[in-house]
């Protein structure tokens, strides 16, 4: 029996395509296979839009293609800010900077007073990696991954929720996303 708005399947709220905004105009880059956007979640204002993405399945019916809920195995998050690198700042400058802040960790404290260590920082191919581990005992979230990179020389951010060592080659379809968005971009 399904009951009315519970279903996991339908021409709901999940799409399989990010959007991007370059020249007053929207292009659409496609999400890993098995990750959709969840219309429904999310945040906007006038500095900010983080979207959603959660695992979902593919069903092909007559009509066309709809998108079902999956079990989710981490919370993906993706924040396009308003933020631009200022003119007399280059990527490399930007990254390079990121790598050598020692205070990065006072930026990485939220509002539940959840703490996060950085254990690793990698820079690979134009985007910054941060590896976090939980320093308090508030939350089940112990590990998490954050992506920090340009689109449209605007500052982005993947995270990556209870980040788990296992699934690290399902991850890597993300910084191919990630590559995506910013070759839409340019």
């Amino acid at each position: 029996m399904v009951l009315n708005g519970c279903s996991p399947f339908g021409s709901g709220s999940l799409k399989n395509f990010v959007s991007i905004q370059k020249n007053q105009r929207l292009i659409n880059v496609e999400l890993p296979n098995g990750y959709c956007i969840d219309d429904n979640m999310g945040v906007s204002t006038d500095y900010l839009d983080t979207k959603f993405i959660t695992n979902c399945v593919s069903i092909k019916r007559d009509s066309g293609k709809i998108f079902g809920r999956r079990p989710v195995d981490s919370i993906i998050s993706l924040t396009a800010t308003d933020m631009k690198l200022p003119a007399s700042l280059s990527e490399k400058d930007f990254f390079n900077t990121i790598m050598i802040d020692e205070k990065l960790e006072n930026l990485l404290k939220n509002s539940n007073s959840i703490r996060l260590k950085v254990r690793k920082k990698t820079l690979r191919n134009e985007l910054v990696i941060l590896d976090l581990q939980q320093t308090s005992v508030i939350s089940s979230v112990r590990k998490v991954r954050k992506y920090i990179f340009l689109v449209d020389q605007r500052i982005t951010i993947m995270t990556i929720s209870n980040f788990d060592k296992k699934l690290e080659p399902e991850y890597k379809k993300f910084e191919s996303l990630i590559k995506s968005l910013k070759n839409a971009s340019s």
